[in-house]
């Protein structure tokens, strides 16, 4: 029994030791950070990938591993040339593999992304919507007291 538990654990250490760009979060979950750089937009828009991936690598007052920072510096330089930012991302970490999505986390997939994205385009053309009447509403407000004041 403890063969297995220690041939497991030497197993899962030398995993954790290929591994590249690991994230500086914790426990906190990628979601929160998805929705605290959403929040800093100004259209409630999704962020990039990169951006993703520079919020979950960089973390204060501890240093980051080279690898991480040459990937970072990476796609700040080709987003400086003009590169979007998915571009740039799918440029310096190539394809990603069927059923993965990188920079999410783990429960998100190509068709819960691209479901979400119609919903928020949704979102949008219903809040541009309103505005729009909103706008309209407070002209022939304008309007009304306009005529109204004319006879008083």
């Amino acid at each position: 029994m403890w063969e297995y538990i220690n041939a497991m654990c030497e197993m899962n250490s030398r995993n954790r030791k290929k591994k590249k760009w690991r994230h500086r979060m914790g426990p906190i979950n990628f979601a929160r950070v998805c929705v605290a750089l959403r929040a800093t937009k100004e259209n409630n828009e999704e962020p990039s990938k990169s951006e993703m991936f520079i919020a979950t690598r960089t973390k204060t007052r501890k240093d980051l591993h080279t690898d991480t920072q040459v990937a970072i510096a990476e796609l700040q330089n080709r987003q400086n040339f003009g590169e979007t930012a998915d571009d740039a991302f799918t440029v310096v970490f190539r394809k990603e593999q069927p059923g993965r999505i990188r920079c999410y986390g783990r429960s998100v997939t190509t068709s819960s992304l691209k479901k979400d994205e119609e919903t928020n385009e949704l979102k949008q053309k219903h809040a541009n919507e309103i505005t729009s009447l909103n706008e309209e509403m407070n002209e022939m407000r304008e309007e009304i007291r306009h005529f109204f004041s004319q006879f008083l």
